[in-house]
């Protein structure tokens, strides 16, 4: 079968992402995947975003397309897909994912995306190989009221603040401390000044819904918040957005005792909701106090730069 790798060719992406589409909305019903989906088409019946088809007997068969991450300066969000299951094996998988390393190593930005579509075993075997990482998050959930009382008291010289009183740029960098080179780091921006859009924007209610501003803080120490937690009304249920303790803190009850405080300020609500990565150690934090995993989850795949380009030259792509 011959096969045409074409960049930026013009094709009915109506047509090539509908099947996509009707998977999306079936797995999340309570999205406007549709809607979602609108902007991008528009964008590459336009050009104005890279894409790369592989074709077979002038029908598209596999597709890549690539943009700028919104928010966030340093890095490209990428959506890989097949027409069908059956003409995914490695010989396509890697034209698509190479592509995409290829122009994000150009940008010098991560490369980000989320769950391939109809690509099977054979693109998830390439993407190991090419180094990319996988962050699956999961979503547990607590009734605060049902809390067990850790009855944890905030260490000497420690602090509790309002998060409208914090400087953001601080919380920010306290946020990405915390991370560090965790896999979740990936969702939190490098560009400091992003960082701090970010938390305003959360606590402006742009982000995910109406800060619960009684239920958010930071603990401070000698002037320097080393943990902080942000909690937000999503869909008329609190969501923790954001909860961190910085290392050199950690293990000295400190993550116990603003989460603790957080849930009796919202202890009139049914139940609390957050995300974390399942294979951290914070998911057995949170299941040692009492939450429970919903079932639901989402999984994000990701290269760093550094890592692309070591990749890269090993394979002399």
């Amino acid at each position: 079968m011959r096969l045409m790798e074409l960049n930026n060719v013009k094709v009915e992406w109506r047509h090539v992402l509908e099947p996509e589409i009707e998977y999306n909305e079936k797995k999340h019903p309570d999205l406007p995947v549709r809607e979602m989906y609108r902007w991008v088409i528009s964008d590459l019946d336009n050009n104005r975003i890279r894409s790369r088809v592989i074709m077979s007997l002038n029908k598209v068969i596999a597709y890549s397309f690539l943009y700028s991450a919104t928010g966030f300066s340093d890095r490209n969000f990428a959506s890989f897909g097949f027409m069908d299951p059956v003409t995914a094996n490695r010989e396509r998988s890697f034209l698509l994912i190479d592509w995409a390393i290829s122009e994000c190593r150009k940008d010098r930005k991560k490369l980000i995306f989320n769950e391939p579509f109809n690509a099977g075993d054979d693109f998830h075997s390439c993407m190991e190989e090419r180094g990319i990482r996988m962050l699956h998050r999961v979503e547990m959930s607590i009734d605060p009221k049902k809390l067990k009382d850790l009855k944890k008291q905030m260490p000497d010289s420690y602090s509790t603040v309002p998060i409208n009183s914090v400087d953001p740029g601080s919380f920010a960098d306290a946020l990405s401390l915390a991370f560090g080179k965790e896999d979740e780091s990936v969702l939190i921006a490098d560009d400091p000044a992003e960082g701090r859009k970010m938390l305003l924007d959360t606590l402006s209610g742009k982000s995910f819904g109406k800060p619960i501003f009684e239920a958010s803080s930071a603990i401070t120490h000698n002037g320097k918040i080393v943990a902080g937690i942000m909690a937000v009304l999503n869909n008329n249920n609190p969501l923790i957005s954001d909860f961190f303790v910085i290392p050199d803190d950690q293990g000295k009850g400190i993550g116990s005792y603003i989460l603790q405080k957080s849930l009796n300020s919202l202890s009139n609500y049914p139940q609390v909701s957050l995300w974390t990565d399942r294979r951290s150690i914070a998911h057995d934090f949170y299941l040692n106090r009492q939450f429970q995993d919903t079932g639901r989850s989402e999984v994000l795949y990701y290269l760093r730069p550094g890592r692309q380009q070591e990749q890269q030259g090993r394979t002399g792509q």
